[in-house]
């Protein structure tokens, strides 16, 4: 047991021995300078700010806002309203279900339908600019074959003035080109020229003039423009998105979700957006903030004696822009001051007109009304 427990000593010292032996010979050798590692300084990169923030739900708070929800309940209204007076958001709230009969908020994401054409609209009068065009220029000069296309101006295709016809889309799955394309070969001239007629296929004839002109996708220019600054989204973003709801036709019936038929409506019907986002946008649309005023006026302005233009009504006092499409059972519909004061704006999912127009107009004139009744207590939502 002695000589055992002594070898394990005598092993233990020599194990020590080398350790220590090698830590002096460490301590022998000479110095080196130590390379620390270079670290890399992390670039702070830009927060991205968007400038449709601060969208929450606003309930009934005094007089205006409870009447204005019970006009909005006594029609069975499903889908979401925000109802802006004086810059101030006085009502921002869901009604009705959806999506697995989830309740329609705030957040919820409709399909802006006809409303598209307006961005559209925008996306062209900024390349028009950049390629020293105006609405004067032929039809002619994007598509040769076109019929009539020498004598059709750019500008009637935006008031819908143009003598073009309307083309059945196709059911048949395509690329964004694939269905400006479509289209394109497929037209006829058949309408009186210069008489309104209104029909998608001057804006998809005028997304694809985008395209020639900005040498990318109309989704990649809608991107760039828009979803840079504003909460959008394409087909594809929406087919993904957890806050996209199911529409219904004025039946009460569910219409099913059909991708295709929403990507087929190139500039006339492929984005999606929250009623706040819209309304943020506009606001800054008719500011001067997304077009020069002198475009804006381009754009926007009917021809006389007609009320259509850029994607968007002008009222018959003249003192509002008013919007509407219908798609898919989903009916977004605007009502909105020309300096973007006072708004209404009901993004259904039901498709039912004669419910859902004339009750945003019936909102628009109750909210305007109050004016004359004084200053009600609202909440600021107010965007720069």
């Amino acid at each position: 047991m002695t000589y055992k427990k002594f070898g394990l000593v005598l092993v233990g010292l020599i194990g020590c021995g080398l350790i220590g032996g090698g830590l002096a010979l460490s301590q022998a050798k000479p110095n080196k300078k130590v390379e620390h590692p270079t670290v890399k300084k992390t670039e702070k990169r830009p927060v991205k700010v968007y400038r449709d923030e601060g969208n929450r739900e606003v309930v009934p708070h005094d007089q205006l806002s409870h009447e204005l929800e019970n006009q909005i309940k006594a029609a069975d209204y499903s889908g979401t309203a925000l109802v802006v007076r004086q810059n101030k958001v006085v009502l921002n709230k869901g009604y009705g279900v959806g999506k697995n009969q989830q309740e329609n908020t705030v957040e919820t994401v409709y399909p802006l339908a006809s409303l598209t054409k307006n961005l559209t609209g925008i996306v062209l009068q900024k390349q028009l600019q950049k390629n020293h065009l105006d609405g004067s220029t032929k039809l002619s000069k994007f598509y040769p074959k076109v019929p009539s296309a020498d004598q059709t101006t750019l500008h009637q295709l935006w008031t819908m003035t143009a003598d073009l016809s309307d083309v059945p889309f196709t059911t048949k799955p395509m690329s964004e080109g694939g269905y400006i394309n479509n289209v394109a070969e497929r037209v006829k001239a058949n309408q009186p020229s210069g008489s309104w007629f209104y029909t998608s296929t001057n804006f998809i004839l005028l997304s694809g003039i985008i395209r020639q002109l900005s040498g990318q996708s109309l989704t990649a220019s809608f991107k760039q423009e828009f979803q840079s600054k504003y909460h959008f989204l394409n087909v594809q973003e929406y087919t993904k998105s957890d806050k996209r709801t199911i529409g219904y036709n004025d039946q009460g019936h569910p219409v099913a979700f059909n991708e295709q038929r929403f990507a087929r409506e190139v500039g006339t019907g492929d984005l999606f957006a929250t009623p706040w986002t819209m309304y943020c946008f506009l606001k800054d649309e008719f500011a001067g903030k997304v077009l020069p005023q002198s475009e804006l006026s381009s754009l926007t302005t009917p021809p006389a004696g007609l009320r259509y233009a850029g994607g968007l009504y002008t009222s018959t006092d003249g003192q509002s822009f008013v919007g509407h499409g219908k798609m898919q059972g989903f009916e977004p519909t605007l009502f909105m001051d020309k300096n973007g004061e006072n708004a209404v704006i009901l993004f259904s999912n039901q498709n039912d007109e004669p419910r859902n127009k004339p009750l945003a107009s019936r909102l628009f004139e109750t909210m305007k009304a109050s004016e004359s009744n004084g200053n009600v207590e609202t909440i600021n939502e107010g965007t720069n």
